[in-house]
C-alpha cells in the first residue's frame, strides 16, 4: 500500500512537471532485480531540476509547483526508508528527472 502511494506521487509529479513545461506527458517505470535488491525507476521527460532544486527536494514544504504542498517527496522518501529502502533523484535539464527506489527483495516462497 505504501509503495503504491509513493509510485502514484512520483507519477503525478512527473506528469505535472511535463505539463508545466508545456511538454507532452511522457513517463516510464523500469523494474530491475539485482541480487537481494529491487530497483523501481520512475522517469519523466519534463524540464528537469536545477542543482539547487535537487539539493532541496526532500525538505518538508519545499516545492517547485505553484499548487504543491512540498510534502510529497519528503513523505515518499520516509515511506521507502521505513520499508528498508532508499529513494534517490537525478535530473538533467535536457532529458528530465529520474527517481530510483531501491528496496530489499523479498525471498520467494
Amino acid at each position: 500500500r505504501s509503495l503504491r502511494q509513493v509510485l502514484l506521487n512520483l507519477l503525478m509529479n512527473g506528469a505535472n512537471a511535463c505539463r508545466a513545461a508545456g511538454k507532452p506527458v511522457r513517463l516510464g517505470i523500469d523494474v530491475l532485480a539485482d541480487g537481494d535488491r529491487v530497483q523501481l525507476i520512475v522517469k519523466d521527460r519534463g524540464p528537469g531540476l536545477s542543482t539547487r532544486e535537487l539539493q532541496r527536494v526532500f525538505e518538508p514544504f519545499y516545492t517547485t509547483h505553484s499548487d504543491g504542498s512540498g510534502l510529497g517527496l519528503y513523505l515518499s522518501r520516509e515511506l521507502v526508508q521505513q520499508m528498508g529502502g532508499s529513494l534517490t533523484i537525478t535530473s538533467d535539464k535536457e532529458s528530465g528527472t529520474r527517481v530510483t527506489i531501491a528496496l530489499p527483495r523479498k525471498p520467494e516462497k
